[in-house]
């Protein structure tokens, strides 16, 4: 199973990335909205989508809108905002 990882934390995204190899996932990481736009739209195939909220360049609604466009892939959302907005806005992008 390949999981997408979206995150701008270098500490995090190792972090992730070690973890979830270590429970026998591949994993696919990038730190920005553009990397991770580019993956989607050659198509390369995930199961599962870990995206952080804020990014450098954009954000992982973004992302999640481009993803819901093509498929019904999990998608998870990482943030340290704790904002009730941040939460409908999930929801409302699939």
């Amino acid at each position: 199973m390949t999981v997408l990882v979206v995150e701008d934390d270098e500490i995090i995204l190792e972090g992730l990335k070690i973890a979830l190899q270590q429970e026998g996932y591949e994993v696919k990481v990038v730190m920005n909205q553009s990397d991770a736009m580019a993956l989607v739209a050659n198509g390369v195939p995930f199961d599962f989508c870990l995206l952080d909220v804020m990014l450098p360049d954009g954000d992982g609604y973004n992302i999640c809108r481009e993803i819901r466009r093509q498929s019904e892939v999990p998608i998870l959302f990482l943030t340290a905002c704790d904002d009730e907005i941040h939460t409908v806005l999930a929801l409302e992008q699939g």
